[in-house]
């Protein structure tokens, strides 16, 4: 952390684009078509609640489907979703 060289400003609003593009292929394979050809997109959030909440918002709009949350829990995972 001490680093200077280090640069601790914020990514764009995408995020760090070679890191989404390594968590692509440490996902689903480097060579996996679906990654090569672009057809995978990812997204990079700031914590694991907004990761939570972007998701929620994809399957709302997109995937329409009951959404099943473990018991125990965070409190706040059943107002996400």
């Amino acid at each position: 952390m001490n680093d200077p060289k280090i640069d601790m400003e914020y990514t764009s609003i995408a995020g760090d684009i070679n890191y989404s593009k390594a968590v692509r292929g440490v996902l689903l394979g480097w060579d996996h078509p679906d990654v090569t050809s672009g057809r995978v997109a990812s997204a990079q959030t700031l914590s694991g609640t907004g990761a939570l909440r972007i998701l929620s918002e994809f399957f709302f709009k997109f995937r329409p489907a009951p959404i099943y949350i473990s018991n125990p829990t965070w409190r706040n995972h059943s107002p996400i979703f």
